[in-house]
């Protein structure tokens, strides 16, 4: 069993606050989602927990070229913090209530 610590989302709140200007999935309208991916630094992982670095919510359930999107996305810009550890990431989808649940424990 995976478990999240306050804090592990690089940028907090901060983040949230811009993804919720650019239109996205945020904490507060959530609810909303179907599907997710959730990424995650698999270095960071120890015998009780595992730091979840990103996720992102969708209507419908990610495909392929979703994965590959986001893998590029993240690759790419620094405004996620990722650039220098996305090679070593790792995707995973879920449904929206798993995603929810996960989220309400970050």
């Amino acid at each position: 069993m995976y478990s999240w610590e306050p804090g592990s989302i690089p940028g907090g709140t901060s983040k949230i606050n811009e993804m919720e200007e650019l239109g996205e999935f945020t904490l507060e309208n959530i609810e909303d989602c179907t599907h997710g991916i959730i990424v995650f630094d698999p270095e960071s992982q120890d015998e009780e927990s595992i730091e979840m670095v990103h996720w992102v919510g969708y209507w419908q359930q990610p495909d392929k070229e979703d994965f590959e999107d986001l893998k590029k996305e993240l690759a790419g810009d620094d405004q996620f913090g990722l650039v220098d550890i996305a090679d070593r990431l790792e995707y995973i989808g879920c449904s929206g209530d798993d995603l929810r649940r996960i989220l309400s424990e970050v």
